[in-house]
């Protein structure tokens, strides 16, 4: 599951370099730009999902699924209101600021899972 959130990270931040880089009037490669993004997105989402199902107890999943639910909901409001208030200044500093948001996920789930491995090397 480690190898495919970063995978589906790694793909979701090519697709938004590529928004932020694409000469503007470029469909094509704005397409191109959000397909790859959709991949990843869809990789990431499919292994948070399976990683919460396989984690958590059948009685607790569907508390643990509100919850994450309900502050994705609530980071996502506070981060439209706070993209919609960049977006004036540069319209590419959305998806700058999706970008670092996704980088900084990734970086946390590598030394999560950095973490674990050094940890179960020194308990061997």
């Amino acid at each position: 599951i480690f190898a495919c959130l970063l995978a589906g990270s790694a793909i979701n931040i090519t697709g938004l370099i590529l928004l932020i880089i694409i000469p503007p009037g470029s469909l094509t490669a704005a397409i191109i730009s959000i397909a790859v993004t959709s991949i990843g997105f869809g990789i990431f989402k499919s292994f948070i999902d399976a990683s919460l199902a396989i984690t958590t107890d059948g009685n607790a999943r569907a508390g643990i699924y509100s919850v994450v639910n309900l502050f994705s909901s609530l980071l996502g409001i506070l981060a439209a209101g706070i993209l919609g208030a960049l977006y004036p200044l540069n319209p590419k500093s959305v998806y700058i600021m999706l970008l670092v948001i996704i980088a900084c996920f990734a970086a946390v789930i590598l030394r999560k899972n950095l973490t674990e491995k050094r940890n179960s090397i020194y308990e061997r």
